[in-house]
């Protein structure tokens, strides 16, 4: 562990009281942060139910760095039934977003009906649009604690950034109305208003760590390469067969 990770994850639960934006940069290991979030909250029996929600591509390997870094074992959710009696669940947040309407409900709504001590969103830009069936769903989750995991909280649309905090602390950036009145230029969601007050206010909820501000990471560099390959006789008929 990495002091900036340790530092992130005591001001999350000392002075965010378990409900934060952690934006830091790629690289910067928010994986680790939140584990070590996750691992003091149940070492200390604040966290019993457990819910991370991930892309598809993600989920194994926060379970293998849940199981190996932090001995966690998380039961990964694929079917509507294995919500029950669940204490540490992961799933990916593609499947259990889907939506029936012929019964107006989500397909994976017993998570609904869990009063969960902590939820880990990752990539959680991907909950920017209110319409979405994806932001509904989390937002329906009943949760004490919430960790948003991002590295780009917002894309010159600070509407986007308004949804996402919408979930994390409905109300801390009044309403939408009074939003657009006390942050955005003439209500234009590309030009913000009193930026230095909004950058208070977002100090409240959100922590973000730049690559330069943190020591003790060798950043590999990258040099793209372009290597040509020979295609095998069989290879070349398949290729044809396809085409």
């Amino acid at each position: 562990n990495l002091p900036h990770q340790q530092e992130g994850a005591l001001k999350i639960l000392r002075d965010l009281d378990g409900r934060a934006l952690l934006a830091d940069e790629v690289g910067l290991g928010k994986t680790i942060t939140s584990g070590m979030v996750l691992k003091e909250c149940i070492v200390r029996g604040f966290v019993r139910k457990a819910l991370i929600l991930t892309p598809p591509s993600l989920v194994n390997q926060w379970k293998e760095e849940l199981s190996t870094k932090f001995d966690l074992d998380f039961k990964e959710i694929s079917n509507e039934k294995e919500w029950e009696n669940t204490g540490l669940a992961i799933a990916s947040i593609d499947k259990v977003k889907n939506f029936n309407a012929s019964t107006n409900e989500f397909k994976h709504s017993r998570a609904h009906e869990i009063y969960w001590d902590i939820i880990i969103i990752d990539e959680a830009h991907k909950l920017k649009d209110k319409k979405t069936f994806r932001w509904r769903f989390v937002d329906r989750l009943q949760k004490k604690r919430l960790l948003l995991l991002t590295a780009t909280p917002f894309q010159n649309d600070l509407i986007e950034l308004y949804n996402l905090l919408s979930l994390l602390r409905r109300g801390h950036l009044g309403t939408i109305s009074e939003f657009r009145s006390s942050f955005l230029v003439n209500g234009n969601e590309r030009q913000p208003l009193n930026p230095l007050e909004l950058k208070r206010k977002l100090s409240e909820v959100m922590i973000r760590r730049r690559r330069d501000e943190v020591t003790g990471i060798r950043y590999m560099k990258r040099i793209p390469m372009v290597r040509p390959i020979n295609l095998s006789w069989q290879e070349k008929k398949e290729k044809d067969l396809i085409l």
